[in-house]
């Protein structure tokens, strides 16, 4: 049995005499304090209770009332008590977070009618004063209403974060928004209390839009790009939320790590279905993600049924492009990423063939697949056009007729943010950083995409420029200033743009280099690139290593085999087929057809 985060949203439990505005028909659940809302409740009770789990939490984020009167928030207070009780939960393990329809408006009109000009700290404090009551005498503790972030809850490495979204919400409504400066300074203090903590933030408004025709949500346009950048600079991977009385998951913005989830409606009688989610908690040693379970009130109209439907559990899998059904922080457990003989099937016979064990092992293919990381990789390329044809001479031993442009992709800062998390994403999902003693950014580009790996973990990192450049660099650029005579580092990452068939990278780190001192003690390389663009069509860990090379590619090269290698895309590039002759024989040279790129050596 695992934990389990039950997260509901938009009760919108409403006033429906008129007093104070037109009523919301589209709910089940009322102000006043009656039977039907306590058996809406109790049916969800029932279906909570129906699942095993170790312990229970239970958020919700916002629209706990229609309009924030203090009768709608105290029949909030009798049912959230209610459910409190029935699931054995702790209100120190509830998150209560404010909606734009928890903000009294009419509290603000009155203060207006006062006050010309009031600021914005004022009308923060008035609108939610009805909320801070009612969350007062549910958690017993005071509404922090001068933070963003309001209330936390650590379960196992997860910490869940309570933020308040409604900051710019006024009398007349309002997006999401979070001050910048503001919630930077309260999310480093965060990581100062949980440096190794995963952050889920939890907040009322949707980032992101699915009911809707745009992608924006319900959120300050500007705002929301501000703070991709500060999600990614803390790290955050995970964000729920209500709002949009529509259950979905995606990616936000097309960004490969941050998750965002709505829950959906809990109470809704006739726009959407009425929905809620359970996030069960999966941890190993090496793993930790949410598995997402969507529940919908599914009606059929049948003699025997409640009054409201029946909670019903949704396959995922028949939600595709709606929902996923993993929320990941750290890597999914792989099968047989070593040679692990203990994976193998069971053989009767107790004489067991080696043979038979070795091309086993040795056929096991172990890659990186990102499916969604990989098309978005390639759309860019497309997109913009970076994909080139000509003649390209790189090094003595490296021509081509075509070559990726990726300084050009690391030029947009949006897709530079993209490049930095699909290497993130890499390290993680292969567990690569475990025991890494090093990381190393080769050439410039992969100075640029590595940055922020370097900054992320706490391991040594510093950068090389390629073997074939040296004379374009500083004396102090082309040591890696580590000294490695007492074998403390055994495992480095290089990290760059593009690999073809890994001659430069035996190059840097084989016996014959200026850095043969430091590599003779290294037992593994691991090597990280956005591109594979060689030969070989089925990629796998170890393709980089001389021992995979045809005996004609050997000549001149480095006898390096302890090279572990992982990419995003592989994008062929055609060789020059001309020898030491080129520049007679190549006629894409020769006549200046397309694009044409001499070695930095010819250039003079």
């Amino acid at each position: 049995m695992n934990d389990i985060i039950i997260h509901i949203s938009d009760l919108h439990i409403s006033d429906q005499s008129k007093r104070f505005g037109p009523a919301n028909t589209d709910t089940y659940l009322t102000y006043e304090p009656n039977d039907q809302n306590l058996s809406y409740v109790n049916q969800f009770i029932d279906k909570i209770n129906s699942i095993q789990s170790k312990n229970k939490y239970l958020i919700i984020t916002g629209d706990i009332t229609n309009i924030a009167e203090r009768l709608e928030f105290k029949e909030a207070e009798r049912l959230i008590n209610h459910i409190l009780s029935e699931l054995n939960i702790d209100s120190n393990h509830l998150l209560l977070i404010p909606g734009d329809h928890d903000v009294h408006r009419d509290s603000i009109k009155n203060e207006l009618r006062e006050e010309v000009e009031v600021s914005t700290e004022v009308i923060n404090q008035i609108k939610l004063k009805n909320f801070s009551e009612f969350y007062k005498n549910v958690k017993s503790d005071d509404f922090d209403n001068d933070n963003l972030i309001i209330d936390t809850l650590n379960i196992e490495d997860i910490i869940l974060l309570a933020v308040n979204s409604n900051y710019i919400v006024n009398q007349n409504g309002g997006h999401g928004f979070l001050p910048i400066d503001k919630l930077e300074e309260e999310l480093k203090a965060i990581k100062v209390a949980y440096p190794n903590e995963e952050l889920v933030l939890c907040l009322h408004h949707n980032l992101e839009g699915e009911h809707e025709d745009k992608t924006s949500g319900q959120w300050e346009m500007e705002n929301k790009k501000a703070l991709i950048t500060i999600f990614e600079r803390y790290n955050i991977k995970c964000i729920l939320n209500g709002n949009e009385h529509t259950h979905n998951s995606k990616i936000l913005a097309h960004r490969n790590s941050i998750t965002v989830s709505d829950s959906g409606p809990f109470s809704s009688i006739s726009s959407v279905q009425a929905s809620f989610k359970i996030y069960e908690i999966n941890k190993s040693e090496n793993s930790l993600y949410l598995k997402n379970n969507i529940y919908t009130l599914h009606k059929v109209k049948g003699n025997t049924e409640s009054n409201f439907g029946n909670w019903t559990k949704i396959d995922v899998q028949d939600l595709t492009g709606l929902e996923k059904e993993i929320f990941e922080f750290r890597k999914l457990e792989l099968p047989i990423l070593e040679n692990n003989l203990e994976q193998l099937p069971e053989i009767e016979d107790k004489d067991i063939d080696t043979t038979l064990v070795e091309n086993h092992v040795s056929s096991t293919i172990i890659k990186y697949e990102n499916i969604d990381i990989e098309n978005k990789l390639y759309d860019i390329i497309k997109e913009k056009k970076l994909f080139h044809q000509g003649h390209f001479h790189w090094s003595a031993t490296s021509r081509a007729h075509n070559w990726i442009d990726t300084a050009k992709l690391l030029e947009d800062k949006e897709d530079l943010y993209f490049i930095k998390n699909s290497i993130i994403d890499i390290l993680e999902k292969m567990n690569l950083i475990e025991n890494t003693d090093l990381i190393i950014g080769l050439g410039y580009e992969g100075n640029i995409i590595s940055s922020k790996a370097s900054i992320k973990y706490p391991i040594p990192y510093t950068y090389l420029p390629y073997s074939y450049r040296w004379e374009d660099h500083n004396d102090f650029e082309n040591k890696l200033n580590f000294e490695n005579s007492d074998s403390k580092f055994k495992q480095v990452i290089l990290i760059t743009d593009v690999v073809n068939d890994g001659r430069t990278i035996r190059k840097l780190v084989g016996k014959e280099t200026r850095e043969k001192k430091f590599f003779e003690n290294v037992e593994k390389i691991i090597v990280v690139s956005l591109f594979y663009t060689g030969h070989i069509e089925d990629i796998n860990v170890d393709i980089l290593n001389y021992n995979k090379l045809e005996e004609a590619e050997k000549i001149d090269d480095e006898e390096v085999n302890n090279i572990e290698f992982y990419t995003i895309k592989k994008l062929r590039i055609e060789k020059c087929p001309y020898g030491d002759d080129f520049k007679e024989k190549c006629f894409i040279m020769n006549d200046n057809l397309h694009c044409i790129h001499k070695f930095y050596t010819e250039k003079s």
